[in-house]
């Protein structure tokens, strides 16, 4: 009986890990992503779309 407790413990401390896991890759590529655009997106460049500013005089 103290095995099952314990292997039951273990199985809900794997499926914990798992979904931590998980979480921490999907923010990870969210922020790589974000700081990918926020590094090479040409903020400071003339824009047609924007009548010919740049996003950061809009």
């Amino acid at each position: 009986m103290p095995e099952q407790q314990e292997l039951h413990r273990l199985q809900e401390e794997n499926r914990k890990l798992t979904l931590e896991r998980e979480i921490s890759k999907k923010a990870a590529a969210f922020f790589a992503n974000e700081d990918y655009i926020t590094m090479f997106y040409n903020s400071r460049g003339l824009h047609s779309t924007l009548g010919y500013m740049s996003p950061q005089k809009i």
